[in-house]
């Protein structure tokens, strides 16, 4: 939306993302659990979630069943969801976003590591970060008290 309709957009939360190619890989052990169809089965998402998604989860890794995180139909359309890694990238993009931006990440994100956060908060020229101290990839689910009175503050400015 920032890139295709700027004029329907005000301002920008950007929570647990990547810049797509060139970012800075996360875990290998948290990767493969994300494109495991098989991780996703209830009793072993509960065991892998933590370092499937760190944050809470490493020591709360009951959270993850009121989550509702569905797993992939199948081997293929997990690597889809993994495909703008490998072959796209905002990167060169990143500064003609002109919106003031709120980027979120938590500092233990196996997925997204943290220096992909700084690198797009410092392309995009109105960007600032908020990083959560023991915030996972679900940043927004296990530390919603933490981030929800963040971004709520952020979007009333101005």
């Amino acid at each position: 939306m920032a890139f295709s309709h700027p004029r329907h957009v005000r301002r920008l939360v950007l929570a647990s993302t990547s810049f797509g190619g060139f970012a800075m890989p996360g875990s290998l052990e948290a990767l493969w659990h994300f494109i495991h169809p098989r991780s996703y089965h209830p009793e072993r998402l509960e065991r892998v979630a933590g370092d499937m998604f760190g944050g809470r989860l490493r020591k709360e890794p009951e959270l993850v069943r009121s989550m509702h995180i569905r797993r992939p139909t199948d081997t293929m359309a997990a690597l889809y969801r993994m495909a703008p890694l490998f072959g796209w990238t905002s990167l060169p993009c990143l500064w003609t976003i002109r919106h003031p931006t709120l980027v979120i990440a938590g500092d233990d994100d196996p997925v997204t590591p943290l220096v992909n956060h700084r690198v797009i908060a410092t392309l995009i020229p109105r960007a600032r970060l908020h990083t959560v101290r023991g915030g996972g990839h679900l940043v927004l689910l296990d530390s919603a008290d933490k981030v929800g009175p963040v971004i709520t503050a952020f979007l009333r400015e101005g």
